[in-house]
């Protein structure tokens, strides 16, 4: 009796094991990154026999929402048990251990992958790269970090751009002008909005919401100007509460001038099936290039490229392998 009761319990324990594990799996595609890590989080108690697998999901999840303590944390508990994981594991924790200025210990998990790998010429270069910074590091700098902190909070602020004496830039805010924002399932932070600070030398103002017409209540930003400051273009990422969809990004274009914009129109490569992001614009207009891992690139989320053509935009063109990997 006590064996059947104990091979019933053990059954139980490991089917509950494995579905945290696949549920973890579903938020994780669709770029849930909190609730998959919540599930894991399950999967990854003491008893459970998915245990190492679960501490990888919990990592990798880490590493995608740049939580990079908590990713080291989980790559080193996975690596604690035993060495038998895929070679990808190795180079990944390389990665966090360099992100997080740990170069000894990166040089280390570095030549575990290039052992299994050893024509991976990204491995290559990140070895010599911590190797030699240490070297790098010894030199004097020749410039002054100062933090504006009108501006920087204990959130992210990033993608700054300047104009007409003005700062513009992205940032993760709880709050704003007594607001209260929500946060987003991706890393249980504050969805991105845009805001723009008067600037004078190195001193900035207290900052100011760019433009109703461009903020929404999710992702809006990064984002970039013309040369003369008319044109934005900008990155959304909206949101669609249907099953199984996957919201991307995309690049919008808007027309105006400082804390006045309207005209909001989509680019017209943007797509249901891949995310177009990060738009930058040549000096001259003619050229955007973006971020995208639409079908065609070289793997992952790479460079690409669109010239003028009248009104509208020639086919997007790779940068090739010179530029993405």
């Amino acid at each position: 009796m006590f064996k059947r009761s104990l091979l019933l319990f053990l059954i139980f324990t490991c089917t509950f094991f494995f579905s945290q594990i696949k549920k973890g799996d579903q938020f994780a595609a669709k770029a849930n990154y909190i609730k998959a890590i919540d599930k894991y989080k399950k999967a990854a108690k003491q008893s459970s026999p998915y245990k190492q697998e679960a501490y990888l999901k919990l990592a990798d999840c880490y590493k995608k929402i740049n939580d990079y303590q908590n990713a080291e944390l989980y790559y080193k508990n996975a690596l604690a048990i035993n060495f038998n994981v895929p070679a990808d594991v190795f180079y990944n924790y390389g990665q966090v251990l360099k992100t997080n200025n740990k170069y000894t210990e990166a040089v280390d998990q570095y030549n575990n992958y290039i052992k299994l790998k050893p024509g991976d010429a990204n491995a290559v270069k990140a070895l010599k790269f911590c190797r030699e910074i240490k070297y790098y590091m010894s030199k004097p700098i020749e410039y002054e970090v100062r933090n504006i902190e009108k501006i920087n909070t204990e959130k992210s602020e990033f993608s700054p751009i300047v104009f007409n004496n003005k700062l513009a830039f992205v940032a993760e805010k709880e709050s704003f002008n007594f607001v209260d924002y929500t946060v987003n399932d991706y890393n249980g932070e504050p969805y991105l909005n845009m805001y723009v600070s008067e600037i004078n030398g190195a001193e900035a103002k207290k900052s100011k919401t760019l433009s109703k017409k461009i903020n929404t209540d999710y992702h809006d930003g990064p984002a970039c100007l013309n040369a003369d400051g008319t044109v934005l273009y900008f990155t959304r990422v909206g949101y669609q509460a249907k099953k199984d969809f996957v919201n991307t990004a995309k690049i919008y274009v808007a027309t105006g001038h400082d804390r006045t914009w309207g005209n909001v129109k989509s680019f017209e490569h943007n797509s249901n099936n891949y995310s177009v992001a990060h738009p930058s614009i040549s000096n001259d207009g003619n050229a955007l290039f973006f971020c995208s891992d639409m079908p065609g690139g070289l793997g992952g989320k790479d460079i690409w490229m669109c010239k003028k053509n009248g009104a509208g935009w020639e086919k997007p063109v790779n940068l090739g392998p010179d530029i993405n990997t």
